[in-house]
């Protein structure tokens, strides 16, 4: 019973904190103060976050998954050899899947919590990410 608090907790804490590096980067507040503005931008934004990071989660999942096809491929050609080449691909090709993950998801985080401080986008951010939940939450859009 205890890990559920403790995991309720630890979701808890990330949803308040999610814009917090965004706000301390463009409204130059403390960390206490940006805890306390994360928490009232995302309650503006949750949809956009919620769906847009869920989004964003599928389609590299569908991608690690793809890499999956390097050991098999390997094992098939050539064995154990092919198979331990294609487990380093793998690796190596996953590393650089987290990190361009990391990466989208600050660009997410931004485009959202600009979106959430004046209703627009980044002129070159793709808007199909975020509007349709956005109609949904009832925002209106000035493009």
């Amino acid at each position: 019973m205890t890990r559920v608090f403790a995991s309720i907790g630890e979701f808890a804490w990330g949803v308040l904190t999610y814009f917090v590096v965004p706000v301390i980067l463009f409204e130059n507040v403390s960390t206490k103060k940006s805890i306390k503005r994360s928490g009232s931008v995302i309650k503006k934004t949750w949809g956009e976050a919620f769906f847009g990071s869920i989004g964003m989660g599928l389609y590299f999942l569908l991608y690690g998954l793809i890499g999956l096809v390097f050991p098999l491929v390997g094992y098939l050609l050539f064995g154990t050899t092919g198979l331990i080449i294609g487990l380093v691909a793998f690796a190596v090709y996953a590393i650089v899947l987290a990190v361009i993950y990391s990466a989208a998801g600050g660009v997410l985080t931004a485009a959202l919590y600009r979106y959430a401080r004046t209703g627009d986008l980044y002129p070159d951010y793709p808007s199909d990410m975020i509007q349709p939940v956005a109609h949904t939450q009832g925002h209106e859009r000035r493009y």
